[in-house]
């Protein structure tokens, strides 16, 4: 293939300009609403589910950051929010907590070669044209994945809840026993923060459906730890961190590391794709248009990529900023790119103001986002039209319950 064809190559993967040109001043309007709705909403969000993947709070919005502004360049899907996602953040202290401790520089490199690796892959799919995969994916699987991890992630956070110094699993049986034989140390101040952070996420959603609540909580609970100096009194805080855009690097690895992220790199990328392509069908179907399995391969697997050069962790589609996306107006993935520009602004000016925020606060956010994920009616919905796919989805729930969501997901 010639330069040229190469260039005509490449032009035919940049959907972006479908969008620009029935761009108006109106579009722009409500792209730009949407974009710093979902903005406000990703801060906490990206900081939390950064820590759920043993990772500082930082990088959460490292990865809110390049592959936002990648993304839309590629995408089919005019309403999906992409980012750090709480299930993909579960895989990843799965995979990359059994090479390296969670926290270390070590670790830390890993996941970021994890997700430039998880790139490289989801584009070698879309280069062979493997979109239509989708088609072949479980329905009951699905469900039965979608049902138990919420419950995996949730209980993966009871630590940060409590002040209990509780043993990392994604083990549900562990974390239990752990918890019950070491209640004698609670540390009540953190406890009261995480349950009054739970009851104000779950009260602002049914009164205050529009409100950012993640980011009020933030507000609120950081407030009040810098007023009566709660850090001081053994409330663990997100504490310094470094300001000011993500510099380029390539991380560092050993053979052996790559080769003991393999099935995680191959887990990660099937299951964001399984995501990505489910949340732009339901959207699209929903505002009657397409989406191409293929190109949004391309399109995530070069956010992953491009982004991991930029110290960014693996991001996916969300479902919850995409849903508020939409009813923000959202009318084209142009407000990744805007949610992004908030995003970089955060980095460059507003890093001191999250020293206070405590990890009992960014607990009660992924809990809350994670329980909001369980559909039980979806079980029920199986079990009375097609029992068979009922049961599937039974025995996939408890294969991850039991097994750990990497192997209970190449089991079911």
């Amino acid at each position: 293939m010639g330069l040229k064809e190469q260039y005509k190559w490449f032009l035919s993967k940049l959907t972006i300009f479908k969008w620009l040109s029935a761009y108006s001043k109106h579009t722009f309007r409500k792209d730009l609403s949407a974009g710093v709705t979902v903005g406000v909403m990703l801060i906490p969000q990206g900081m939390a589910y950064a820590v759920l993947a043993g990772l500082p709070a930082i990088y959460g919005l490292y990865a809110s950051l390049v592959p936002l502004l990648v993304y839309p360049l590629f995408s089919t899907s005019r309403h999906l929010s992409v980012g750090v996602v709480a299930i993909d953040m579960l895989i990843v202290i799965a995979g990359v907590g059994l090479i390296a401790e969670p926290g270390t520089d070590r670790y830390i490199s890993l996941v970021i070669l994890l997700g430039i690796c998880v790139g490289i892959t989801q584009i070698a799919m879309s280069v062979a044209r493997l979109g239509f995969i989708v088609n072949l994916l479980s329905k009951p699987v699905i469900i039965g994945f979608t049902t138990a991890a919420p419950l995996i992630i949730s209980f993966s956070q009871f630590g940060n809840l409590t002040g209990i110094d509780l043993l990392q699993s994604q083990y549900i049986y562990d974390i239990t026993v752990d918890l019950v034989t070491n209640w004698e140390s609670l540390h009540l101040l953190t406890f009261i923060i995480g349950i009054s952070g739970i009851l104000l996420l779950v009260l602002s959603q049914r009164l205050l459906p529009a409100a950012p609540e993640a980011l009020i909580l933030v507000i609120v609970a950081s407030f009040l730890v810098w007023g009566g100096e709660l850090n001081q009194q053994g409330v663990e805080v997100v504490g310094s961190i470094q300001g000011g855009l993500p510099s380029p690097t390539i991380p560092s690895f050993s053979f052996d590391e790559f080769r003991r992220l393999i099935p995680t790199i191959l887990t990660l990328a099937l299951v964001q794709f399984m995501n990505v392509v489910t949340l732009g069908r339901t959207f699209a179907s929903k505002h009657k248009y397409t989406i191409s399995p293929n190109k949004e391969l391309w399109a995530i697997g070069s956010a992953n990529l491009l982004g991991g050069f930029f110290r960014s962790i693996p991001i996916s589609g969300s479902f919850s900023r995409s849903a508020v996306n939409e009813q923000a107006g959202a009318e084209t993935p142009l407000t990744n790119i805007y949610a992004a520009v908030l995003i970089g602004l955060t980095l460059l000016f507003l890093t001191p103001l999250f020293y206070y925020v405590p990890m009992p606060a960014l607990s009660a956010i992924i809990i809350v986002a994670s329980l909001g994920l369980i559909e039980i009616q979806e079980i029920r919905y199986l079990f009375r039209t097609k029992e068979r796919d009922g049961f599937i989805a039974l025995f996939t729930f408890v294969t991850i319950l039991v097994i750990g969501i990497q192997e209970g997901s190449c089991w079911a």
